[in-house]
C-alpha cells in the first residue's frame, strides 16, 4: 500500500507563491507611464520579480537604504498590467504593483538593470511623499506629484552610483514628449528635468522634501513576510498583528497571519483569521481557500471540501484550488470525483506538476497503471527533479512487475530525497521480489536508521536468516 503522506496537496501556498486579495477598487493611483490595464481587477501574486522575489525586495532595500527608511507599502507583483505603480485600495493599503515582464523589457531594452531601478524608485517615491493618501482628479496636480517622484528616482539614482544617463534611461524609453495639456502624466522634456533636478540634489547633498517615514502597517506586513520565508512563524505573526493594531480592517494581514499560524500549526488560529477575513469580505475566494486548507490539516475533509466548493465558485482561475478539491475527494473515497478535479486543475495549469501526480495517484486506485504510468511520466517530464514522481511511478511500475523499473525509479528518488526512509523501504521491497536478499536487508537497514518503522520490522523479521 503507498505511504498516504505522499499525496501531499500545497497544503498553504509557498514562499514564491504568496498571495493577497484582490483589489477591487483603487482609491488612488500612479503608475510610470500611462494607463492602468486591468489594475482593478488585478489579482496579486507573488510571482517572480525580475529573476525572483529575493531579488524584488533586495532592490527595495538597497533603494531606501541611503536615507535609512523602511517601506510604507506592500510589493506585489501584478501580470498583465504593462506597467508600475503606487496604489492605495478601498481599504486604505498602500501596494506597489508591477508587471515583471515590463521591468524585464526595460531592462533588455536598455541593457541596463539601472531603468527598472528608476522605476521602482519613482513609485516608491509616490508613496514616500504620500501622494497616494492625497488623491487628486485634477490633471495639473497629478503632474506635479509625478514630477516630485520622478524628482525622487533622480535622487536615489544618485545615491545608488547611476550615471544621469542611466538615471534617465526609463523616462527615454517609456515616456512619450507629445503634448501633455490633457495628460495626467507630464511629457518627457518636463521628467527628464525632475530626474535630472533630484539627481542634481543630491549630487550637492541637498534633503529631499516631502518624504514620510511614520510606522506603518504595510511596513510590518513586509517584515512578516520576510520572517515567514526564513521559517520563523512566530516572529512573523508578531510582525502581522501589529499591522492589525494599526489597521484593524487590513484583510490581507489577516491571511498572512493566518499562513504563519498554519505554517506553525496553529490550525484553529489560522481559522480564525480567515473567518475575520470574511466577516470584511464575504466573496473572498482566498480566505475560503486557506480556510479548508486549515480544516483539511485537521482532517475535516467534509469541511475542507465545503470551503473549496465556495472558492472555486468566487474564482475557477487557479489550478490549486481544484488541485486541493480533488486531495479532499480522494480522501473522502470520491476517486472519480478527485480524477475530474485533478484533471479541471491540469486545464487550468496544463504544466502543473503536482496535479499529474495527484491524478496518476488516483488512478492507480482503479488500477489504471497505464494511465497512471502516463501520468508520472509527464510530471517528471515537466520537473526532472520531482522525486514525488519518480516515487509514486516506482510503485506503478512495480505494480506491473517492471522490477528493474521500479528500482531504478526508487534509486532516483532516494538520490533527489536521500534522508526519506520510504524509498529505501520499497525499494527493499521490490529487490525482495527478485530474490535480491542481500540488497533488500540492506536497504531494509537504511531505512531502519532513518526511523521507518516498517524497514525496522522487515529487517527484523524478514533478514535475520538472511544476513
Amino acid at each position: 500500500m503507498k505511504p498516504l503522506l505522499l499525496l501531499l496537496m500545497l497544503v498553504v501556498l509557498s514562499n514564491d507563491r504568496l498571495h493577497s486579495q484582490e483589489i477591487k477598487k483603487r482609491l488612488f493611483y500612479c503608475s510610470y507611464g500611462e494607463g492602468d490595464d486591468d489594475i482593478e481587477q488585478c489579482k496579486l501574486q507573488q510571482q517572480n520579480f525580475f529573476t525572483g522575489n529575493d531579488q524584488a525586495e533586495k532592490a527595495v532595500d538597497r533603494i531606501l537604504k541611503p536615507l535609512g527608511l523602511s517601506g510604507n507599502f506592500v510589493l506585489l507583483p501584478c501580470p498583465y498590467i504593462k506597467n508600475a505603480a503606487a496604489v492605495i485600495s478601498e481599504d486604505g493599503i498602500r501596494y506597489i504593483v508591477y508587471e515583471n515582464k515590463f521591468m524585464e523589457r526595460i531592462n533588455n531594452v536598455a541593457k541596463t538593470d539601472w531603468a527598472s531601478t528608476s522605476i521602482l524608485a519613482h513609485v516608491i517615491g509616490h508613496h514616500l511623499c504620500g501622494h497616494t493618501l492625497r488623491g487628486s482628479a485634477d490633471p495639473a496636480e497629478q503632474q506635479q506629484k509625478e514630477l516630485e517622484a520622478d524628482e525622487f528616482s533622480g535622487y536615489m539614482l544618485f545615491k545608488l552610483g547611476a550615471s544621469l544617463s542611466q538615471a534617465t534611461k526609463a523616462v527615454n524609453l517609456v515616456v512619450s514628449d507629445d503634448n501633455d495639456s490633457n495628460s495626467d502624466h507630464p511629457n518627457r522634456s518636463k521628467r527628464l528635468t525632475a530626474v535630472e533636478a533630484g539627481y542634481n540634489k543630491a549630487k550637492k547633498k541637498q534633503p529631499i522634501a516631502n518624504v514620510d517615514n511614520s510606522p506603518s502597517a504595510e511596513k510590518f506586513i513586509n517584515d512578516g513576510n520576510r520572517l515567514r520565508k526564513q521559517k520563523r512563524f512566530q516572529d512573523a505573526i508578531d510582525q502581522y498583528t501589529r499591522a492589525i493594531e494599526l489597521k484593524p480592517a487590513f484583510g490581507d494581514a489577516y491571511i498572512w497571519r493566518g499562513l504563519s499560524r498554519h505554517d506553525a500549526e496553529d490550525y484553529q488560529g489560522a481559522i480564525a483569521d480567515y473567518n475575520k477575513v470574511l466577516e470584511l469580505d464575504p466573496n473572498n475566494a482566498i480566505a475560503f481557500f486557506d480556510r479548508g486548507n486549515a480544516k483539511y490539516a485537521l482532517i475535516d475533509y467534509p469541511g475542507a471540501l465545503a470551503d473549496y466548493n465556495k472558492a472555486i465558485s468566487l474564482d475557477s482561475s487557479d489550478a490549486v484550488y481544484f488541485n486541493n478539491r480533488g486531495n479532499a475527494k480522494y480522501y473522502l473515497k470520491d476517486y472519480k470525483g478527485a480524477i475530474a478535479d485533478y484533471y479541471k486543475s491540469i486545464v487550468v495549469d496544463p504544466d502543473y506538476v503536482l496535479a499529474y501526480n495527484n491524478r496518476g495517484y488516483s488512478k492507480d486506485v482503479f488500477k489504471d497503471y497505464e494511465g497512471a504510468l502516463a501520468d508520472y511520466n509527464r510530471s517528471i517530464a515537466l520537473d526532472p527533479n520531482y522525486a514525488l514522481g519518480y516515487f509514486n511511478r516506482g510503485l506503478t511500475k512495480d505494480a506491473l512487475k517492471d522490477f528493474s523499473g521500479a528500482i531504478a525509479d526508487y534509486t532516483k528518488y532516494i538520490q533527489l530525497s536521500p534522508s526519506a526512509p520510504e524509498g529505501y523501504y520499497e525499494r527493499g521491497l521490490t529487490k525482495q521480489k527478485t530474490n535480491n536478499w542481500a540488497g533488500a536487508c540492506e536497504d531494509f537497514k537504511k531505512g531502519c536508521r532513518l526511523g521507518d518503522i516498517h524497514s525496522c520490522n522487515k529487517l527484523r523479521n524478514d533478514c535475520q536468516d538472511k544476513q
